[in-house]
This record gives structure tokens, sequence and C-alpha cells, in this order.
């Protein structure tokens, strides 16, 4: 009996701690934030925490196009992308180059997540390329390896 009640009281508190708000839109809960870069000399150098708009705005100031890379922790492709293929050189040289480079975990409430509803993100890896003039230019899903990549993203390129 005691059980059923704790059982049932849990219940209650999950579903109402996942319920939306009253108008049936989910409500948006921002973090704060501050954008950070890495800055490593053999890999791909990203930004983390910050929105799609702060990276448009930035590439289009440096004359360059967006990268990026929606990821989750839990994402085992994801983790083998960021340790075997973004820190190939070829990779990094010219990601590094011609890019700003943003990673965008997916279950970030801060800024991820929207971006990745914007994208419509529905698995990881997925690797979007965008020109801040033209929006999304190409978005490949699933695990890459580096020449597979930079094929996939040469291939984007050209067609402009």
């Amino acid at each position: 009996m005691i059980f059923s009640r704790v059982l049932l009281t849990l219940s209650l508190l999950i579903a109402l701690s996942c319920s939306s708000t009253a108008d049936g839109d989910k409500e948006v809960v921002r973090e704060k934030r501050s954008i950070e870069k890495t800055e490593a000399s053999n890999t791909i150098n990203f930004y983390k925490n910050i929105s799609l708009e702060e990276a448009k705005s930035l590439a289009k100031k440096e004359n360059k196009h967006v990268f990026i890379d929606y990821y989750a922790d839990w994402c085992a492709p994801c983790k083998v992308m960021e340790k075997n293929v973004f820190t190939e050189e070829a990779v990094y040289s010219f990601f590094n180059e011609r890019f700003i480079n943003v990673k965008m975990d997916v279950e970030d409430r801060s800024v991820g997540s929207e971006a990745a509803a914007i994208h419509n993100i529905s698995a990881m890896p997925t690797l979007v390329l965008i020109d801040p003039e033209k929006d999304v230019i190409m978005k490949e899903r699933g695990y890459r390896d580096a020449d597979g990549l930079l094929k996939a993203v040469n291939s984007a390129l050209s067609n402009l």
C-alpha cells in the first residue's frame, strides 16, 4: 500500500515535470553561458556555448562559413570522430582555416537544443555546414572518417 502511494507520487511528479506550459509551447530554460573557443594545435578549434546567430555573425565578419558538429555526451560515434577524425592534420588544418567551427550539444538547454530544433537534428553526430547568407548548404548524419568528411564538405562548397 505504501509502495503504491510512493510509486503514484513519483509518477505524478515526473509527469508534471515533463509537461508543457499552459499555451502548449514547451518552456525554454536558458542557462547563463559564456562563449568558449578551444585553442589546440592538433584538432579543430571549436566554439562552444555560442548561439547560431552569434556564429553566423562571426562568420560574416570573417568571411567564412559555419561548421557545426551536433553531438551528445552519450554518442559513441561522436567521441570517435572527436578523437580520430577532428585530430587528423588534413581535417583540422582545412576546418580551422576556412570555418567558424561550432560544437553543439543537443542536450544543452542554453543554445544546443534550440539550434538542434531549428536544424531538425534527430541523429548524432550530424554535421552541418552553413553559408551565413544562404543558411544550410550541407547536412550529413552519422560518422564520417577524415576522407568522407572532407569529400562531403568540398562537394557542398563546390555547389555554391
